[in-house]
């Protein structure tokens, strides 16, 4: 008769698994009113991390990036605001600091259709 030898638990790996976030999500990480952030995030990109706009002109630079749509002038590598976490982190402390006053789908009313 041949017995096998049990396996010890400790010597199997689970295969690393990286867990992918949603922007709703990252947005819903931060002290905030998630809906209403989530609601003018889309107002403002339609969640595309990518999109920047080149005709936002802001006092010494032109561009907006990202999700939250960014100025230039909050950052002074813009590069850096086409990554999920990082916009939202940004856009976080300047919500903290000016409220929504300082995005155009807000302030227009355009972020209501997302709510």
């Amino acid at each position: 008769m041949i017995f096998a030898t049990p396996v010890q638990a400790s010597s199997i790996e689970a295969p690393q698994v990286e867990v992918v976030k949603t922007t709703k999500d990252i947005i819903n990480q931060y002290d905030w009113d998630k809906d209403l952030a989530y609601a003018v995030m889309m107002s403002e990109s339609s969640d595309n991390a990518e999109v920047v706009n080149w005709k936002d002109s802001h006092r010494t630079c032109n561009g907006s990036y990202g999700l939250f749509q960014i100025g230039c002038l909050h950052e002074t590598n813009p590069e850096l605001l086409k990554d999920k976490e990082y916009n939202v982190k940004r856009a976080y402390e300047l919500y903290k600091e000016n409220g929504w006053r300082i995005w155009g789908g807000y302030t227009s009313g355009n972020y209501k259709k997302y709510l």
